[in-house]
C-alpha cells in the first residue's frame, strides 16, 4: 500500500511520525513531506522524508499514486488543507489526525475541507466539536470522527512501563534523592536569561512574568515549609544562565536542587509533582504521576489539556497553594485513588498509531 503522510506544524509531526514509522514495520510504501520549519518537523526525525518550502505548487501531483493519505489538521489554508483537497478530488482517501482538542475552528474551513475521517483524541471531542463549529460544520465533522488517540503522546506508556522499581532505585540513588520525592519544577527565567534572547516580549514583559514566577516560588516554598514537606526543586533549563535566584531559594528552606538527570526520568521516580504554568504538567500526568498545578491569576488554562480534562487538581487562588501540596503529596489512600482515577482519561496506552494504522490500511481499494 502507498501512503502519503504530511504535516506542517509541530502537533502534526509528532502526531504522524509514530504512525508513519508503524506503517513502514508493515511494510507499506510511505511517502513523507514536511511543510513547516525545522523544528516543526522533527516529529520525523529518524523517519525519511522530505521538506516542502511554503508556496504554491502542484498537490495533485505529489498525491497522484497514493492508496491514502495522511495529514495534520493545521487549518485549511495551510499545505495540510491543500493536500487534504487535493487528496479528495483525485478520489484519493483522507485521514487528519487531531491529538489535542483545541482549536477545532482554525483546524477546518468549510464542509469541502474536511478529510473523510478525522482521528480525535478523546471522547470529549465530540463535545468540544460541537462548541466551536457551527451546528451543520459540526454535525458533518463529529460523523466523520472516531476516537483513536493521541499519537503524539503514545511513547510515554512505553516510558512507564519500563520504568521498573529496580530502575526507580537506582536513579534515585544517583542522584542523591530519597524516596518519596515531592518534585516541584520552576520556571524562573531572569530578564537576563539567554533563554529571552530571541523573544518577542517586550523588557516590561519579562520582567513581570520573572516577578510572577518568583512570587509563586516563594509561596510554594513558603506553605511547603508550613506544611513540613521537604520539595525537591527542578528549575527550567534556562535558568542555568542566570544568577541562581531558584537555587538560593530551595537551599534556604532546606530543599533539595537538582539539576542533572533527564526529566521525564525525574518525574517517573517522583512521588508528585507541582508546577506553574509548565509542559511538565501534562507530560507528569501522562506519566502517571500525582500532579498538582498553580495557575494563579490571569493564567491561561487553554494550553493544559490534563488541567481542561480534569485529569489533575488545580488552584486559582494563592490561598489554594497549601490544599494542592497536601492533596499530591497524600499519603491517604482513598486520595491517591480519586487522582489515580482522574488521571486515567487523560492517559495513553501507547496503541494510538496502531489504531490509526489500521485504519489506513482499511481504506486499500481492491
Amino acid at each position: 500500500m502507498k501512503v502519503l503522510l504530511t504535516a506542517t506544524q509541530i502537533e502534526g509531526s509528532q502526531s504522524l511520525g509514530p504512525v508513519a514509522k508503524e506503517l513502514v514495520g508493515r511494510g507499506h510504501e510511505v511517502t513523507i513531506y514536511a511543510t513547516g520549519t525545522d523544528k516543526e518537523a522533527k516529529g520525523f526525525n529518524g523517519l525519511e522524508f522530505s521538506y516542502l518550502p511554503s508556496g504554491s505548487r502542484d498537490y495533485s501531483s505529489l498525491v497522484m499514486g497514493h492508496d491514502a493519505v495522511v495529514t495534520g489538521t493545521s487549518g485549511p489554508q495551510r499545505a495540510d488543507g491543500y493536500f487534504i483537497r487535493a487528496a479528495k478530488i483525485s478520489n484519493i482517501p483522507v485521514v487528519g489526525v487531531v491529538n489535542r482538542n483545541t482549536a477545532f475552528e482554525a483546524r477546518f474551513g468549510d464542509i469541502e475541507d474536511l478529510p473523510d475521517f478525522i482521528s480525535v483524541p478523546s471522547e470529549d471531542s465530540f463535545a468540544v466539536l460541537r462548541s466551536y463549529l457551527s451546528v451543520e460544520m459540526a454535525r458533518e465533522a463529529v460523523a466523520r470522527s472516531v476516537v483513536l488517540g493521541r499519537p503524539a503522546d503514545d511513547h510515554y506508556a512505553q516510558l512507564k512501563n519500563e520504568f521498573t522499581p529496580e530502575k526507580r532505585t537506582n536513579y534515585l540513588s544517583e542522584l542523591d534523592l530519597n524516596s518519596p520525592v515531592h518534585l516541584h519544577a520552576t520556571t524562573n527565567l531572569a530578564p537576563e536569561a539567554v533563554y529571552w534572547g530571541k523573544s518577542t516580549r517586550s523588557p516590561e514583559e519579562i520582567r513581570d512574568k520573572f516577578e510572577r514566577a518568583m512570587k509563586l516560588t516563594k509561596a510554594v516554598f513558603e506553605a511547603a515549609s508550613d506544611f513540613g514537606l521537604k520539595l525537591t526543586v527542578r528549575p527550567h533549563p534556562g535558568e542555568k544562565d542566570q544568577s541562581q535566584y531558584t537555587r538560593n531559594l530551595a537551599i534556604k528552606h532546606g530543599f533539595d536542587y537538582v539539576i542533572k538527570g533527564d526529566m521525564k526520568s525525574l518525574i517517573l521516580a517522583s512521588y508528585s509533582l507541582t508546577a506553574g504554568p509548565s509542559g511538565c504538567l501534562d507530560e507528569s500526568c501522562l506519566l502517571d504521576t500525582n500532579t498538582g498545578a498553580f495557575l494563579l491569576e490571569d493564567e491561561d488554562l487553554a494550553g493544559f489539556t490534563s488541567i481542561s480534562s480534569g485529569a489533575i487538581p488545580y488552584t486559582r487562588d494563592w490561598e489554594g497553594i497549601a490544599e494542592i501540596l497536601a492533596t499530591v503529596t497524600s499519603q491517604d489512600e482513598e486520595t491517591r485513588r480519586k487522582l489515580a482515577e482522574n488521571r486515567k482519561g487523560f492517559m495513553v496506552d501507547g496503541q494510538a498509531s496502531v489504531r490509526i494504522a489500521n485504519l489506513v490500511e482499511s481504506l486499500k481499494i481492491g
